[in-house]
């Protein structure tokens, strides 16, 4: 008997412990992608890329880098193009998440920033570009409950979609899985007849809660995907983000060829 009780208390206590958590290894695992891109005369056009599906930072010696993390709960680009070469990169996180509590719908706020830039040297380069974005979306379908999203292109402050810092809101269902994807993008491509260079990046940093203004929230847990850390987000200074790290614009190529599986719709590129 005291053996038998002793079971039945662990379990309750391992049940217990596992709904309670904010990651309660309960979801899917998170999907993270970090990839750059070159392309030169040395690689006679588009040389190898470089991935990785480790959290963290992969930096190239074109002066790009890309930057995908679950803890702290982020992505960012970095790109860079010149007379000689043409770098980018992408980043990307996707992962779960569920609304535990009584059955009903309720207001999911997710404070997000979005930044997408490009620079140049010489404007006759307009090959720069910066794509960042992020959607939700219930598991297995492709109808977007949100979508937001920064993009620059070409020419200096041409951004089709401006920077974004601000809350955005999804009504979600309870107990029913969720997909969030984050991705960023930057990149410059090279021109064999001028001197100058581009550069673009990109930037992704989400904080997701329960609204406060909603009279059941406290009856709620907020479950992630194992490995993603939800913090608020600390929004960073326009001179730092091109510490974060990431490329585009041959990085688009790359991004296109990745298997159907892994995109959404929804999902953004920064045109070359």
């Amino acid at each position: 008997m005291p053996m038998k009780s002793g079971v039945l208390l662990f379990a309750a206590m391992a049940l217990f412990c596992g709904t309670g958590g904010a990651n309660a290894g309960l979801l899917p695992d998170p999907f993270i992608f970090e990839t750059l891109s070159s392309s030169n005369a040395a690689c006679g056009g588009s040389c190898p890329p470089i991935s990785s599906t480790i959290s963290g930072t992969l930096v190239g010696a074109g002066g790009n880098s890309a930057g995908a993390s679950g803890t702290p709960l982020t992505v960012a680009a970095n790109g860079n193009g010149s007379s000689i070469a043409a770098t980018g990169g992408v980043g990307e996180v996707i992962f779960y998440f569920e609304e535990m509590g009584p059955p009903g719908q309720l207001p999911l706020d997710i404070d997000v920033s979005l930044h997408a830039s490009v620079g140049f040297s010489d404007p006759d380069i307009q090959d720069a570009a910066g794509d960042a974005s992020i959607q939700v979306q219930a598991n297995n379908s492709a109808f977007l409950l949100l979508f937001q999203q920064a993009a620059c292109q070409n020419a200096p402050g041409a951004c089709d979609s401006p920077d974004f810092v601000g809350t955005l809101q999804a009504k979600v269902f309870a107990n029913t899985l969720y997909e969030e994807t984050l991705r960023a993008g930057a990149g410059g491509a090279s021109n064999p007849t001028l001197a100058g260079f581009n550069t673009a990046s990109a930037l992704v940093d989400p904080y997701m809660y329960i609204d406060p203004g909603f009279a059941n929230a406290s009856a709620y847990t907020l479950v992630l995907s194992d490995g993603i850390a939800n913090t608020p987000t600390t929004v960073p200074l326009p001179a730092a983000f091109g510490l974060f790290g990431l490329g585009f614009a041959q990085a688009a190529l790359i991004y296109r060829s990745r298997p159907a599986g892994r995109r959404r719709k929804g999902s953004t590129g920064a045109k070359t």
